[in-house]
């Protein structure tokens, strides 16, 4: 099971 807050706030940085 992943971290689903994990992947977003990775997108998120990465859209940053």
């Amino acid at each position: 099971m992943i971290d689903h807050l994990r992947t977003i706030r990775s997108i998120l940085m990465q859209e940053a």
